[in-house]
């Protein structure tokens, strides 16, 4: 409705905002947390390569299942908007600041 009413923008971004909360709780499902560079700095050895570890093995199901689903589903929901408008959602929806692991 919003796109026959020319809320393009809008519907954009109402869809963006939706898609970075799944984003988070999908990151949060994963035992992703947000870290601050000061806060890593101050890490010591062992805990950070812990963390490293948990946070590539994290990182490959979030990559090979969360943003494979999440391109598809942008896709069908944007897919009356040029692949250009389809591609800068999908990065928009993506970016994310640092984790926590």
């Amino acid at each position: 409705m919003m796109l026959i009413s020319n809320y393009d923008k809008e519907c954009c971004q109402a869809y963006m905002n939706i898609r970075k909360e799944a984003l988070d709780e999908c990151l949060s499902l994963l035992r992703m947390e947000r870290w601050s560079i000061e806060e890593i700095l101050q890490m010591a050895w062992n805990l950070l390569n812990n963390k490293i570890k948990r946070w590539n093995r994290a990182m490959k199901v979030f990559v090979r299942v969360y943003l494979t689903s999440e391109r598809r589903l942008c896709d069908l929901v944007l897919g009356d908007y040029s692949s250009s408008v389809r591609d800068s959602c999908f990065v928009e929806i993506t970016k994310v600041q640092s984790c926590k692991c």
